[in-house]
């Protein structure tokens, strides 16, 4: 299933258009030609063959011979686009065992075309597909939905329990080509310093990273740092709280943070010592909130990096969370700017850090972007 070469592909000419010049069917073509290939050669150039979303291939409930395709859209190996609008049903059969793929391929078809004769109307090219299973598959373009491995003809197909390791009778989608579309993320973040936090090491650690965050997550982030603690801070996508000695929000502040929480807004405490430990978790009871230790689960740990656990920081603390907060006590500000206790930072320790941030950064604008 070899993809076309798009250099080959793109068009080398098209029509220069004059006055007085006789349209015929075949200039019209060749005119509308030039755009298809060019269309189809951008296809390949920038996202090559695979699914763009969507696509995905679920079995029936209960569970029987049929498969269904959900809505999405693929690019195949010459190009061109396939859109599925709306959920498409297989029926499988019984006639076949052993490893069985299921693919879809692009089709057009002309309709109107005995009207057109009769009338001189014009003739319509539609873009269509076709849904196909077979034991091996096609060499012609081609895209794998699901493949398939049935001990018995008869067997029903099923979800797989465990998408990653799928047995005999289940949906398995391990194999098909995914192609990744990602827009940059615009991540805004206010830092305010409260206490006698005099060191700005929030506010230049986040800065220091936005290159890398930029190169290995596509996240654009703008840190406004030392921004006074009122209702301007509310407009950003994170605000980080930075906390040394002790310190007392105001019922304006409470007030100001709740709504912010309340309206997919992200928060981001941290403190240097256990006086401004101590507030801070009085900030999250008049807060009406109580983070609690991260669960494997949660995004932070999972998205778009992968963590067993918050990364170490420039000290030894706690890292809580709850809805749309994150209370550290690791001083990851101090760690973003390049401080450790160990001198030099490790590489493997600076890596970590950008991918934990990466998360948190992508935490805060699911919310703004879902919430």
């Amino acid at each position: 299933m070899a993809s076309e070469n798009p250099l080959t592909l793109f068009p080398q000419r098209k029509i220069r258009p004059y006055d007085g010049m006789p349209v015929t069917a075949d200039v019209w073509d060749e005119a509308h030609s030039y755009h298809d290939q060019a269309q189809r050669s951008h296809n390949l150039f920038f996202h090559g063959a695979g699914i763009l979303v969507g696509m995905d291939v679920v079995a029936s409930d209960p569970p029987d011979q049929m498969v269904y395709i959900l809505p999405g859209a693929a690019i195949d190996p010459t190009g061109q686009l396939i859109v599925l609008s709306e959920p498409v049903a297989y029926d499988l059969g019984n006639d076949t065992d052993g490893l069985l793929y299921l693919f879809v391929s692009y089709r057009k078809s002309i309709t109107n075309h005995h009207q057109a004769e009769l009338e001189a109307a014009p003739e319509y090219i539609d873009d269509q597909f076709l849904i196909a299973a077979s034991p091996s598959l096609p060499e012609q373009s081609v895209i794998e939905l699901a493949r398939f491995r049935r001990d018995k003809r008869a067997a029903p197909i099923r979800d797989a329990q465990d998408p990653q390791r799928p047995r005999s009778g289940e949906i398995d989608m391990r194999y098909r080509h995914l192609i990744q579309v990602r827009s940059e993320q615009l991540v805004s973040a206010a830092v305010v310093y409260l206490g006698n936090a005099v060191e700005k090491d929030l506010g230049i650690g986040l800065t220091r990273l936005t290159g890398e965050l930029h190169q290995s997550a596509q996240i654009s982030l703008v840190v406004d740092d030392d921004v006074q603690f009122g209702p301007e801070v509310l407009g950003y996508s994170l605000i980080g709280l930075a906390a040394k000695g002790s310190f007392k929000l105001s019922p304006v502040q409470v007030k100001g943070l709740k709504g912010y929480l309340d309206r997919a807004g992200t928060v981001f405490m941290e403190y240097s010592d256990e006086p401004a430990r101590v507030c801070l978790l009085d900030a999250c009871a008049q807060l009406s909130v109580e983070p609690q230790a991260l669960a494997r689960s949660h995004p932070l740990l999972n998205q778009p990096f992968l963590f067993s656990a918050p990364p170490p920081g420039y000290a030894d603390g706690e890292v809580l969370a709850t809805e749309g907060l994150l209370f550290s006590g690791k001083q990851y500000g101090k760690a973003w700017a390049g401080e450790s206790q160990e001198t030099p930072q490790s590489r493997e320790q600076s890596r970590s850090l950008v991918e934990w941030t990466a998360n948190l950064l992508a935490y805060a604008a699911d919310r703004r972007r879902t919430g």
